[in-house]
């Protein structure tokens, strides 16, 4: 019984590598092939926060890290933020590894663990951790660009916002991603009611 207890759990640590594995695999196919961004307005609108989603909710907040930081390297290499790279390294890839990768990744895996607890129906659990997903994405942007970068003035002439201070840019920047912001909840909303839900129930069926 010890060693099936001991196998079992192996398999299933084994699982989640091969499950967490594969989705960053996705991440990297979708973003070299062009297909994880799009270009709208000054900013780029992500389908990359969906792996994220999935391995978050399926595998958990860990997975969800990891998968969050794979999705902060594709971001260094956007050429928006290459302005950002060019005036402090280590602030952007803190801001797009570090908050907008790791922690957004292991805050999705935490917030679904957190609703399932008390969500019996479980769908709730799903849409929440969408929408969050999302909401942490815009504001974790758009709040480090102004915090880091709201002052520096290389970064305020190339945007064209000379003179504006860190709140005053905080506020053009979501007003210039409304639309996208609505448009990547919507997505991160579908993706975790129609792929992570069904896959969820399966591999706990299993």
């Amino acid at each position: 019984m010890a060693k099936e207890k001991k196998g079992g759990a192996i398999s299933k640590k084994t699982l989640a590598l091969v499950q967490t594995a594969i989705l960053a695999a996705l991440m990297l196919i979708l973003n070299f092939t062009g297909i994880g961004y799009f270009k709208i307005g000054v900013f780029s609108l992500t389908v990359m926060m969906a792996p994220v989603i999935i391995g978050a909710i399926t595998v958990g907040k860990t997975a969800g890290a990891v998968l969050g930081a794979v999705f902060g390297l594709t971001v260094i290499l956007l050429p928006e933020t290459q302005l950002f790279m060019s005036v402090n390294l280590p602030l952007t890839i803190m801001l797009c590894v570090g908050l907008r990768g790791l922690l957004l990744g292991f805050l999705c895996g935490l917030t679904f663990e957190g609703f399932k607890k008390i969500d019996k129906t479980r769908l709730w659990s799903f849409i929440a951790t969408g929408l969050l997903a999302s909401l942490l994405n815009t504001v974790i942007t758009i709040g480090g660009i102004a915090l880091i970068f709201g002052s520096n003035p290389t970064v305020l002439e190339a945007l064209g916002m000379s003179g504006f201070g860190k709140m005053e840019v905080f506020a053009a920047f979501m007003s210039l991603v409304g639309v996208q912001a609505i448009i990547e909840a919507f997505l991160c909303t579908f993706t975790a009611v129609t792929v992570a839900k069904p896959v969820t129930v399966y591999i706990n069926k299993n």
